[in-house]
């Protein structure tokens, strides 16, 4: 996966992921965690896919 696809993605993610956290009204905490998981999925992902 290239960087721009994988930077798109992760923005993606992130703002889906906010949008649902904050329609079920999840405390604060859980933006900057979100965050995290989906960098750190997307930075694992492409690599396992690779290996397949």
């Amino acid at each position: 996966m290239r960087p721009l696809h994988a930077a798109i993605l992760a923005a993606v993610l992130v703002a889906v992921g906010s949008l649902i956290l904050n329609a079920l009204h999840a405390p604060w905490i859980a933006s900057p965690l979100l965050v995290g998981v989906v960098i750190l999925a997307v930075g694992v992902l492409p690599n396992r896919l690779d290996s397949i």
